[in-house]
């Protein structure tokens, strides 16, 4: 998938800021990001703090896009549970998916294989993206995040962004 196009539909959804904690998997569409002026990017130290800046942001009334890697799904899912889920906030999560195959670093190999089932116990839908899905695919994904107030994850494997 082009990363331009992501970015494009992303900001046609309404997204006007990205929050991350910067990924590997993600660099393509996070350099996309930074080569605009609009949307606003933030970056931040902790999956939480990106968390709850975008649910502040939905509060205000727009809508914001959290980037990051799957391990930091692991250390965000209080905050997302706490926060997100409780109050029936939407959130699009993009998560760069790392350890999805043996072939990563052996630290990421255990959170790769949990991920999914992660999202799955913790109530959340989710969309993998192995680059070859319709652009509409995903928006409607993401609109059903604001549609139905919750959070909502686009897991995306490396590579899959160009």
């Amino acid at each position: 998938m082009k990363r331009l196009e992501l970015f494009e539909m992303l900001k046609e959804s309404a997204i006007s800021l990205f929050v991350s904690v910067p990924d590997s998997t993600l660099k393509p569409l996070l350099n996309e990001v930074l080569s605009h002026d609009d949307p606003k990017y933030i970056a931040c130290s902790r999956e939480e703090e990106a968390i709850g800046i975008a649910s502040g942001y939905y509060l205000a009334g727009k809508k914001a896009a959290v980037l990051m890697q799957n391990a930091g799904l692991g250390s965000s899912l209080g905050a997302i549970m706490s926060l997100v889920q409780l109050y029936q906030l939407p959130l699009l999560m993009i998560i760069g998916w790392r350890g999805d195959t043996i072939d990563d670093a052996p630290e990421h190999i255990l959170m790769g294989k949990s991920t999914l089932s992660l999202l799955e116990q913790a109530g959340i839908k989710y969309q993998t993206i192995e680059g070859k899905e319709p652009i509409e695919d995903i928006r409607a994904t993401i609109d059903e995040a604001y549609v139905m107030g919750s959070p909502i994850a686009l897991v995306i494997r490396r590579g899959a962004l160009e």
